[in-house]
């Protein structure tokens, strides 16, 4: 999976970096690449789902910084089983409005079932839905980043709004969502409870009828896009 989701990020055409905060170094095709770095924490792995907000949020605030610390530009915050389109940086280098980017439209991909769909509300499904530009001047501890590391994905376009740095739609789907492949980390940690998994599925259930979500063909075109080799 980690591959696959490298793959398609250094598809991207131009200067692209790649920041990967992890427990451990994982093993990868692309280790000597001189685009990846690693960024190793201190914690150990989450042991349960409680510890993984706190680790999420943790790696993404130590991401930030180091690219802050690297001098800044566009950051896409992107999950591990997430693909990005490599029309994406050409959008951005042309357009460069030196704020943001959202991406409302997106793609689903169940691996299980082979179900490729449309999402109009994307920025409310996937965790990869947006770009921010960060400048030298946003380190700091209640800075812009911080702000941005704290919020989870359905908070990402808000936030960026309530500080006066609205996010610029991305006019075509700039992502790709892949479920149901059995390499996730919160399948692999204990049982949430009653209460969080009944809550949890209502969240979804909402979010399939909050907008039109369309069935897709996966043509060879899309996967050469989003650089999906697997499945």
């Amino acid at each position: 999976m980690l591959d696959q989701t490298l793959y398609s990020s250094l598809s991207q055409p131009g200067d692209v970096r790649v920041f990967i905060a992890c427990n451990e170094v994982p093993e990868t095709s692309f280790g000597d690449d001189k685009r990846v770095r690693f960024l190793v924490m201190e914690s150990p792995p989450p042991a349960n789902i409680t510890e993984m907000r706190r680790d999420t949020r943790s790696k993404r605030a130590r991401v930030i910084d180091e690219v802050v610390a690297s001098g800044g530009g566009y950051v896409v915050r992107v999950d591990a089983d997430d693909l990005i389109s490599n029309r994406l940086t050409r959008h951005i280098v042309a357009d460069d409005n030196r704020v943001g980017y959202l991406f409302k439209r997106g793609y689903t991909y169940n691996v299980a079932t082979k179900e490729f769909r449309l999402s109009r509300s994307f920025d409310r499904l996937c965790g990869t839905c947006g770009v921010i530009f960060l400048g030298p001047d946003d380190l700091g501890a209640e800075s812009l980043p911080r702000k941005i590391a704290r919020s989870g994905h359905t908070e990402f376009g808000q936030r960026c709004r309530a500080i006066g740095r609205p996010l610029a739609e991305v006019p075509f789907p700039a992502a790709l969502y892949l479920t149901s492949h059995g390499e996730s980390v919160r399948d692999k940690l204990p049982s949430q409870s009653a209460v969080h998994w009944v809550k949890s599925h209502l969240r979804v259930i909402r979010g399939r009828f909050r907008k039109l979500v369309s069935s897709q063909s996966l043509t060879p075109e899309l996967r050469a896009e989003f650089g999906l080799r697997q499945y």
